[in-house]
């Protein structure tokens, strides 16, 4: 929430309020003298290097994640480094990933200890109030209008780019891209995640804004500097860097101290005048805002002088204005900052000036939940989205890159596995949160807001009696013993996997209760389960079975993937395979199944609810051109499904795009997220409900080995397409005498690929099995003859031709 005109201010843009010596210096790093905090010297030092002699070894820092991401992507874009077709294409941008590797070898190598925080809970303190009318039939606010407004706006310059790209004006549509999409891709958090920890460097979430958590680490000298934007002084008075530059050996800072000795204010005067000037939370105070000044820092500025002045920011609004809407909103915003939630190393969530703190700041922070649901979001197990709908009591729903009508059409679809994906959560809360109403704001229908029913869904998770750590680790022995070829148990399900040892997850689950299925009557239940609520009706209810939590992680993997693969309808709640259920068991029986388990449950989804076809994306007015999409039904088929897949890539960035491959890309990851918000929240509840017990360190690896958590691109796709084309002279190769590309060519043309042969080689794999899952729905009639027969077509096309472009390599040989 940038401050109107304070980055203005303390640069000395206004020397008519700040003194000569300005509070903001740029000394370099290798200058500060290592005896002293990180304070303004009165000469910066120039030259390069990062020497022992620091300021900052031995020392912790605590970095905003989110800006410090952000600033990264922005000086790649600068220094030529950028990956601007990436938020085109998805995936994880690979030239960031090489920069914050540099960065914290860097760090590391000074004798510096990074402390990431990243925001988690997008609370804001008037949005509450809004989603609350929203609820109850008002209309919608006229900040939502205007989001909505801003992202049209978006959608056009999107479409804009794509016009340029079709029309061979590469340059010119990365250039747009750039400046159109400022922020980071997402799906680079969870693999950042895992480089952090491999590389032994602490990271976090805080419960809200990690500015408030730095703040609180700070207090309590856990942390020795903060490494953040100018609006974390919001949440305290000490110095804050701004920016290090290792190139350069620089660093940006502001002594706060200094701030305040300029402007002449205390800390809480200071928050005053932040807020009055303008943020994301408070609108600028409308006298200041009419004074109309056109110095750039002037706002501040006056805000500065107003709160000299009247000593206060409530008597500043008093004085200058009768308006109790203002007074409102201001006092809300204030109570947002000295009360914002913090989490402590005891793994409890308080309130900065607990002591203090007022009856009501649910209002303006929202309701308080359990610390284990915090815990949850803080060490990164589960994401903030579902939480935080609970929280403020909606959700609004964004332009996807590329919009089409099958994807407005399976959000409409999405909305009861969405709904029960809340009611699971809800459902281990108190009342107030099973009660709780969610509105659904969606972009293309702005007038028209849904309801989330999550509180017709709050039938709690059962308990599975005869699903223990035990039988688990039975299972493991059996399936392996399957595997390998020794005596084992007697078993009807066999397996094509090479020997290997099994390990827990959804090939597993549909294994064994497949096989359970096999050795029972056809009327008997395979789980046996039950409700922990009892029939209060009842005078004399029965004693329920004693059940022991699950204790290893193991156990808990494959309890709660056998708990979601019920809600998703391949397993009975009695624990049998559904008709699609057979489907997935039989896909994930071979190598490639196992590997690409996410994408096999994707591709049977898909199938089924009619949204993999080979028949190009509805036309959505203002959104889509039918001229960028040129290629054959068999290509786009066997691209879509080839998109599916991770690429293994270097450190440069990806050369171009696609709209047919990024609009399938949208519709698939608007599954993919909704899926891993299932698995996040049935994996929170049973933890709330004490179901699962495993120890604390091994929750974030039972986060990471869950599906559904690293987000491919459309890379191999888009290289996949660009193949065919070229070796059946169609698409954009149309008009040119076909020829097979050789890999070297191939990889000239895409220089980010690190390993194509093996990639194409798994994608061919794959494709084997999605033929299989194809055969086997249209065996049972749930899958009509035309796509099959558009399978059949492709399958024609994709294997010879394939196999000869890899024959150069001598690979043709391992495909299969």
């Amino acid at each position: 929430m940038p401050v109107r005109g304070l980055d203005a201010f303390v640069s000395g843009v206004s020397p008519a309020v700040v003194a000569p010596s300005s509070a903001i210096k740029k000394p370099s790093v290798a200058g500060i003298d290592p005896n002293t905090p990180p304070h303004p010297v009165p000469a910066p030092v120039t030259h390069r290097g990062m020497p022992a002699g620091t300021a900052l070894r031995g020392t912790t820092v605590a970095i905003d994640g989110l800006e410090y991401l952000a600033s990264r992507m922005r000086r790649c874009r600068a220094r030529g480094k950028g990956d601007p077709f990436r938020k085109a294409v998805g995936g994880v941008p690979g030239p960031l990933l090489e920069a914050v590797a540099r960065d914290v070898a860097q760090l590391q190598q000074l004798g510096v200890r990074p402390l990431f925080v990243f925001s988690g809970l997008a609370v804001d303190p008037h949005k509450l109030a809004d989603a609350e009318a929203t609820a109850k039939g008002a209309a919608p606010p006229v900040q939502q209008a205007a989001v909505h407004a801003k992202e049209s706006a978006k959608a056009q310059h999107r479409l804009a780019a794509w016009e340029s790209f079709y029309a061979g004006k590469v340059d010119q549509a990365a250039e747009t891209l750039l400046e159109l999409e400022k922020g980071f891709p997402q799906a680079v958090l969870p693999t950042l995640f895992d480089y952090f920890n491999q590389q032994q460097v602490e990271w976090m979430r805080a419960p809200c804004l990690a500015w408030a958590q730095i703040a609180w680490l700070l207090k309590q000298n856990i942390v020795q500097h903060a490494w953040a934007p100018l609006e974390v002084l919001l949440f305290g008075s000490f110095p804050v860097i701004l920016d290090i530059d290792f190139e350069t050996s620089t660093m940006d800072y502001v002594d706060a101290a200094r701030l305040l000795q300029v402007t002449g204010l205390r800390h809480d005067q200071l928050v005053d005048a932040c807020l009055l000037a303008g943020s994301e939370y408070c609108p600028t105070f409308p006298p200041l805002r009419r004074q109309q000044q056109k110095q750039q820092g002037a706002m501040f500025a006056s805000a500065v002088e107003m709160v000299k002045a009247c000593t206060t920011g409530v008597a500043a609004i008093e004085s200058y204005s009768q308006d109790d809407s203002y007074m409102e909103t201001f006092a809300r915003a204030k109570g947002f900052i000295i009360h914002h939630p913090v989490f402590k190393p005891n793994y409890s969530c308080e309130t900065l000036n607990a002591d203090a703190c007022p009856v009501d700041i649910d209002t303006v922070i929202g309701a308080r939940l359990p610390d284990d649901v915090y815990y949850f979001v803080c060490m990164g197990i589960v994401s903030p989205q579902v939480v935080n709908n609970l929280i403020t009591g909606e959700q609004v729903e964004s332009p996807p890159f590329v919009d089409t009508e099958e994807y407005q059409q399976l959000l409409g679809e999405l909305l009861f596995l969405r709904s029960r994906t809340l009611g699971i959560l809800s459902s281990s809360l108190s009342d107030f949160f099973r009660r709780r109403r969610i509105s659904w704001h969606r972009y293309f229908m702005p007038n028209d807001i849904l309801q989330f029913d999550h509180h017709l869904t709050t039938q709690p998770l059962p308990d599975f009696v005869n699903l223990a750590d035990a039988e688990i680790e039975s299972e493991l022995e059996r399936q392996h013993g399957t595997r390998s070829g020794r005596a084992t148990p007697p078993t009807i399900i066999s397996s094509s996997v090479a020997a290997a040892k099994p390990t827990v997850d959804m090939a597993f689950v549909m294994s064994m209760q497949a096989n359970r299925s096999a050795l029972q009557p056809p009327d008997a239940p395979i789980l046996q389960y039950l409700y922990s609520e009892t029939d209060i009706s009842d005078t004399n209810p029965p004693s329920p079975p004693t059940i022991e939590p699950i204790r290893t992680l193991k156990g808990t993997l494959a309890y709660v993937l056998t708990h979601c693969l019920v809600e998703m309808e391949h397993l009975t709640p009695e624990g049998r395979l559904t008709t699609v259920g057979s489907g997935l068991e039989q896909a994930l029986r071979s190598r490639a199944g196992r590997t690409f388990q996410e994408q096999c449950l994707v591709v049977l989804e898909l199938l089924r609810a009619g949204y993999l076809t080979a028949n190009p994306l509805t036309v959505v007015t203002g959104s889509y051109n039918v001229e960028f999409d040129k290629t054959t039904k068999p290509i786009r088929l066997i691209s879509r499904i080839f998109s599916l897949l991770p690429i293994q890539l270097n450190t440069q960035a990806w050369p171009s795009m696609d709209y047919d491959l990024m609009g399938f890309h949208c519709i698939v990851m608007t599954l993919w997220r909704s899926l891993r918000n299932l698995l996040e929240m049935v994996t929170l509840s049973l933890y709330l409900r004490h179901r699962i017990e495993i120890p604390a360190r091994q929750l974030y690896e039972l986060s990471r080995r869950l599906p559904f958590n690293y987000q491919p691109g459309t890379e191999l796709g888009i290289v996949c397409k660009v193949l065919l084309e070229r070796c059946t002279g169609t698409g954009a190769y149309a008009g040119k005498a076909p020829s097979n590309p050789t890999i070297a060519e191939l990889t000239a043309q895409f220089p980010a690929c690190a390993n194509l042969v093996a990639d194409l080689r798994s994608g061919l794999r794959f494709w084997e099995e999605v033929m299989h899952v194809v055969q086997f729905l249209h065996e049972g009639s749930l899958l009509n003859a035309e796509l099959r027969d558009d399978f059949v077509q492709a399958n024609a096309l994709l294997v010879p031709t394939l196999k000869a472009v890899l024959s150069s390599t001598g690979e043709a040989r391992k495909q299969f």
